[in-house]
């Protein structure tokens, strides 16, 4: 993971997205990638999310990666074989 330009070391834990019905909220994710005293926009996450679903060729509205869930965040969803 990086924040801020810096390595920084994760555990097992971290580096397996949730999966199934666990989401995230943009909260969540501001605070452990850029930390709590991070003061962002109201939009940061949406705009990252989006970026990476297009390099990732996501589609929102049918989502394979990251689905949007209203009102909370988004859901890492689980791979497919």
């Amino acid at each position: 993971m990086r924040r801020c330009r810096q390595e920084e070391p994760r555990g097992r834990e971290e580096n397996d997205p949730p999966a199934g019905t666990a989401s995230v909220t943009r909260e969540q994710i501001l605070d452990n990638l850029w930390g709590v005293d991070y003061a962002a926009e109201s939009n940061v996450v949406d705009r990252h999310v989006s970026n990476l679903r297009t390099k990732l060729q996501d589609d929102w509205r049918r989502p394979r990666f990251v689905a949007t869930v209203p009102g909370r965040g988004y859901r890492f969803l689980p791979a497919t074989t």
